[in-house]
């Protein structure tokens, strides 16, 4: 693309107020030809079509248009887009149909097949937090001075601790490393494929949330109002301190190295304010794109931390108090840098929590309904933003007082590939896909 092009181009969405891009786009028609503008209204009315109309359709549906009205590769290349972020092969109906029949598994959730794995995790009340990326199991065990990843595929275990067995009061794995943080505050971070050590001071321990992708991690200190974005790839590690980031709901980290995107809540307002942040070389950031999202009507809004944060990977919690309780859990999908807000009733919610980001716009969560447990879904963009799966189970506990212990540890994990349920009776894997590689 011609650098001109794209510098008009990034400038424009680098606009951040609906007036300012109208003016914009408004002195860009008035320059039009008018074969340049019959090209431009071409161009709006397909755009209409495919993104507006298919992308707001629920996924099964649009996909029944597009196969009976037999639209071209655009037209699903569009609704791919609105769903994934990626861009369809040659071979776009296969793609398009493989994608579809995955997507619908997992918004009504319907997994292949639901198999009991021999992992032999140390589910002892000490261990610090558990988490899933990628096809490998982290936990803690030792009284929190080792670090155990599993591979899920090769059935293989490895340990790693520091050589003077500190204690460690926060994890999280990626698929190419896994990171522990010790009390007295030091990072450290193990490459899974070299097994290489790094190691970070921290200013302090009082962290509300840690976000992991790839090498990247983002760390957000409470006490001095400070987002840590750290590098830690091999040959290319760099430090960005983003300053005066209050009230963080939460952080994403995008498909590109060079930006993430926070969501704090803006207090009194009822709102989310979402920044897009650009890393530059020289370890400063600059705002690239900021927007607003609305919050349920509620009183006292606040932003809940690690205790909620402890096994939920990748949401953001915001707890709104008013006649009804409300727990707000905020995703993001790097993909598509889509922000999605999703409204769960308090009440309901098993303790301890147990809600898993799956995919774009979908969370799955353990509903208790008077002690009888299930896994429901909540889609905001669907009819019914909250439902029952339809095939996913719980394990069943042979006793009701081994039922209360297998709700107090039990925790739910994984991603659009595999689904986790761990707790004192085992661990129970759900596949959407045929095969896990």
């Amino acid at each position: 693309m011609d650098p001109n092009i794209q510098e008009i181009i990034t400038r424009f969405k680098q606009l951040d107020t609906n007036s300012a891009r109208r003016i914009v786009y408004h002195q860009i028609i008035d320059q039009l030809g008018p074969h340049e503008w019959r090209d431009a209204k071409k161009r709006i009315n397909e755009r209409s079509f495919q993104k507006d109309i298919l992308g707001s359709l629920p996924l099964e549906v649009a996909v029944q248009i597009i196969q009976f009205l037999g639209l071209n590769d655009a037209a699903c290349s569009i609704l791919f887009r609105q769903y994934t972020g990626g861009a369809l092969d040659d071979n776009f109906k296969a793609t398009f149909s493989r994608y579809s029949q995955h997507r619908l598994r997992i918004e009504k959730g319907i997994p292949f097949r639901q198999t009991q794995v021999d992992v032999s995790l140390a589910r002892e009340q000490s261990t610090l937090s558990f988490d899933y990326s990628d096809g490998r199991y982290a936990w803690s065990t030792d009284d929190d001075t080792t670090i155990v990843v599993y591979e899920l595929c090769s059935k293989t275990t490895r340990r790693f601790c520091t050589e003077n067995r500190a204690k460690f009061m926060r994890l999280r794995v990626s698929g190419d490393m896994v990171v522990a943080i010790t009390i007295r505050g030091h990072l450290h971070a193990w490459d899974l494929h070299t097994e290489e050590t790094h190691t970070v001071r921290l200013p302090n321990t009082n962290i509300s949330q840690i976000v992991i992708s790839g090498f990247r991690v983002a760390i957000h200190l409470m006490n001095n109002q400070v987002l840590m974005h750290l590098d830690l790839q091999p040959g290319n590690r760099g430090t960005h301190n983003i300053q005066q980031v209050q009230d963080l709901a939460h952080v994403g980290l995008d498909s590109s190295p060079r930006f993430l995107t926070t969501v704090c809540l803006e207090q009194h307002k009822n709102r989310l304010r979402v920044v897009k942040h650009e890393l530059h070389e020289n370890g400063e950031s600059s705002a690239a794109r900021s927007y607003t999202l609305e919050l349920p009507p509620a009183e006292g809004l606040a932003c809940l931390g690690w205790d909620w944060q402890y096994n939920c990977k990748n949401i953001g919690f915001v707890h709104g108090r008013d006649q009804i309780d409300l727990i707000v859990p905020i995703t993001y999908h790097p993909q598509t840098e889509q922000v999605c807000v999703h409204t769960l009733p308090d009440r309901q919610i098993a303790r301890p929590p147990c809600i898993a980001n799956v995919d774009n716009g979908i969370i799955y969560w353990v509903k208790d309904d008077d002690g009888k447990q299930s896994i429901w879904i909540s889609n905001p963009y669907a009819d019914t933003p909250l439902y029952a799966s339809q095939k996913l189970d719980l394990p069943r506990p042979p006793s009701d007082e081994a039922s209360l212990m297998m709700h107090t540890s039990r925790v739910l994990i994984g991603d659009s590939r595999v689904i986790s349920i761990v707790d004192t009776s085992g661990t129970l894997l759900s596949s959407f896909v045929e095969q896990i590689s």
